[in-house]
């Protein structure tokens, strides 16, 4: 009877041609058609190891020069692309914080987590960790989607989720070249004190809706190695390496 009422009285859209959802999608971020678009684009070339997105490890060199051991995605970012499905799924969830939505892409996410943890590569017991949503983002959006979604997969993999990093009042990254996003993002992390102890001698994975040139979460990265992280991994839902 709940999950009667549930549809009875809620009105979920695809997050790409804003379809009403009904059915098997009605807990999914896209109908069947914008989902099957969104499938293909996550069978993408990575030009650098040749490997569909999904199985891609490879990273910017920023991320690589701070001592991040892979970045895992789902698909390729393209600019290009900005009205397809998966693009869309990206601006949707930086603009609307919806369980749902957050809940689907989680799921998504899980297999390459535990995919990584099954390579038994990663040293130390391993932790969730999010790239903080800068401060003028939180002010205009009300949330961090990147922390909503370490959330879910905390609970999806059973893995401990720390609010360790904020983020002082940065300018917006989007608009910046790779040096001025390192820049923008260098010394303004604002690290939680009580809970810095618990990554020392743990593997940290580190979490972002999208890495562009890898200034954000290598700024990251580097303040976890010095707080003594053994090793960092970064998950995105999202890398725009493939050019």
């Amino acid at each position: 009877m709940r999950e009667l009422l549930k549809i009875i009285f809620s009105v979920h859209k695809c997050v790409s041609c804003r379809e009403i959802l009904g059915g098997a999608d009605f807990d999914r971020a896209f109908c069947a058609d914008c989902r099957e678009v969104y499938l293909a684009s996550k069978m993408s070339i990575c030009p650098e190891c040749s490997l569909e997105a999904e199985k891609c490890r490879c990273m910017p060199p920023m991320l690589k020069k701070n001592k991040v051991k892979a970045l895992r995605k789902l698909f390729f970012y393209s600019k290009e692309k900005g009205g397809e499905p998966q693009n869309r799924l990206i601006y949707f969830i930086k603009k609307n914080m919806s369980r749902r939505v957050i809940r689907d892409v989680a799921k998504e996410l899980k297999p390459l987590i535990t995919g990584e943890l099954a390579r038994g590569e990663l040293k130390g017991k391993p932790v969730l960790i999010s790239v903080p949503r800068s401060r003028r983002a939180l002010f205009e959006y009300g949330f961090d989607q990147s922390a909503l979604l370490a959330r879910e997969l905390s609970e999806l993999c059973d893995i401990e989720y720390l609010p360790l990093l904020k983020s002082r009042g940065i300018r917006a990254q989007k608009k910046l070249t790779a040096g001025e996003r390192m820049k923008n993002v260098r010394g303004r992390l604002i690290v939680d004190q009580k809970e810095a102890e618990r990554i020392k001698g743990r593997a940290v994975i580190l979490l972002d809706d999208v890495v562009t040139t890898g200034a954000s979460m290598s700024a990251c990265a580097r303040a976890l190695l010095e707080l003594g992280a053994l090793e960092i991994l970064g998950v995105a839902i999202s890398s725009d390496i493939k050019t």
